[in-house]
């Protein structure tokens, strides 16, 4: 195929391209070079042809790249991020992490996969196009944000300011994958998230642990706080926690039997004898996929270098995130783990959000643009794709629907072996070039049809 052969000739410029990205440590959680970023990324949308803008909200940068074809016709927006996780912990990479590595057929780096390497797999496809159509028919826009990785606190906002730009009548979502066999997965929607920081105050200072039987110690008084959210059947205690809560129809449900190898092959990589509660096949898509959940990503406080230091702590903390499904709203979980705390008696523990908000999001799985992305996957791939209602994990998505009114499809390059948010992440090459192309279909598809 002729467009294929193109694209091995051009191999080695877009992988180059993805190590220019690589080498700028977008760390938003540190707030480091993220206008070096978003500069880099402008760079290289114009040297694939495509107009490039930064724009400013409240001092943040963003990357609007477009191709205007005219007035009428249709638009498609691209969405992506240019920031990264924290590389930590730094020994456990086998190279450094902002510098690309290739070995074994596979390109490892920080932000290869999450997410750098989907935003050149979309200006890559759109240069393909441009090159053998001439001109692509439609309007395309791709809008990149530094901040995703912290919540996206200003993108709502911004989307506001910038709708006029950005409207379109599909959006292929920042990224997704293929299962551990190869077969296409797209995804509809994602959770929503709310991050908390929890602090519990003891004494005005650290002081010798002798004293613990008349001195509050803040840790015990923060586990007793955390044992109160959860239940011992695994059942979230904060009252009317799973009121609004829409259960999945006969159509989601349809789509999450079409996986249910790939939950068996997730508990073994994870080397686990069980899943919660001992779920299995169906009810532990459906517990992952659409059920909202507290998870408490760390506890601090005292010490916890080597050895012994017998102390009690001035104050512990603790991070949180719950996960919210359709129709849950954060702004009212909120409220009620505040009134719940009252209620037991626990006021004096702190709670405050850290990072942005994001509620969730879901397209119906039986919308046209939704059926567009997976032909163009089955011709790509060759085998229908793995159809999830709504991702586990969490993104802005929620605003572009909100503001935007566009339905949304994610798509992309991962697979289960890339240890995105870990050490070593990774992609295979052959799923780069197979995600370009699927993209490229995407567009010409979106053109054709609209």
């Amino acid at each position: 195929m002729e467009r294929e052969r193109r694209l091995e000739e051009k191999l080695p410029r877009y992988l180059e391209a993805l190590r220019e990205l690589v080498a700028v440590p977008t760390v938003s959680a540190r707030n480091q070079s993220i206008p070096e970023g978003a500069k880099a990324v402008a760079a290289i949308a114009r040297r694939f042809g495509l107009q490039a803008d930064l724009h400013y909200f409240d001092g943040v940068p963003y990357v609007i790249a477009s191709h205007r074809a005219g007035e009428g016709r249709p638009a498609l927006l691209f969405y992506n991020h240019f920031d990264v996780q924290p590389e930590d912990p730094l020994e456990l990479w086998e190279t450094p992490p902002f510098d690309m590595a290739e070995r074994d057929g596979k390109l490892y780096g920080r932000g290869v996969c999450d997410d750098k390497g989907h935003i050149i797999v979309r200006f890559a496809a759109y240069e393909l196009l441009a090159e053998e159509q001439g001109e692509v028919p439609l309007n395309l826009a791709f809008l990149m944000e530094g901040e995703e990785e912290i919540g996206s606190p200003h993108i709502r906002e911004f989307l506001r300011d910038k709708a006029d730009l950005l409207r379109a009548k599909g959006c292929i979502w920042e990224s997704g994958g293929v299962t551990s066999r190869g077969r296409p997965e797209l995804y509809m929607g994602m959770k929503g998230v709310m991050s908390l920081e929890l602090r519990a105050r003891g004494p005005k200072m650290d002081v010798h642990s002798s004293l613990g039987p008349i001195v509050p110690n803040p840790l015990w008084r923060l586990v007793d706080f955390l044992r109160e959210i959860k239940d011992a059947d695994d059942r979230i205690r904060i009252p009317d926690f799973y009121a609004d809560v829409l259960p999945p129809d006969e159509r989601d449900l349809q789509a999450l039997s079409e996986g249910l190898d790939e939950m068996e092959e997730l508990r073994e990589s994870l080397g686990l004898e069980a899943f919660l509660g001992g779920a299995e096949g169906l009810e532990a898509r459906r517990r992952l996929f659409f059920e909202p959940w507290v998870n408490v990503n760390g506890i601090h406080g005292g010490y916890g270098g080597e050895g012994s230091k017998t102390v009690l702590p001035s104050e512990a903390r603790a991070k949180l995130d719950i996960r919210l499904v359709p129709d849950q709203k954060p702004e009212v979980i909120l409220e009620k783990l505040l009134y719940y705390r009252y209620k037991l008696g626990y006021s004096d523990i702190e709670i405050e959000v850290s990072g942005g908000i994001e509620g969730p999001a879901k397209t119906p799985l039986d919308d046209p643009f939704v059926r567009l992305v997976a032909d163009s996957a089955e011709e790509i791939y060759r085998e229908k794709p793995l159809l999830i209602p709504i991702a586990a994990g969490s993104g802005p998505m929620a605003h572009f629907r909100d503001i935007l009114g566009v339905p949304i499809v994610g798509c992309g390059m991962g697979y289960p072996g890339s240890r995105i948010h870990s050490p070593n992440e990774n992609i295979r090459i052959e799923d780069f070039k197979r995600a370009i192309l699927h993209t490229a279909k995407v567009i010409e598809k979106f053109a054709s049809k609209s």
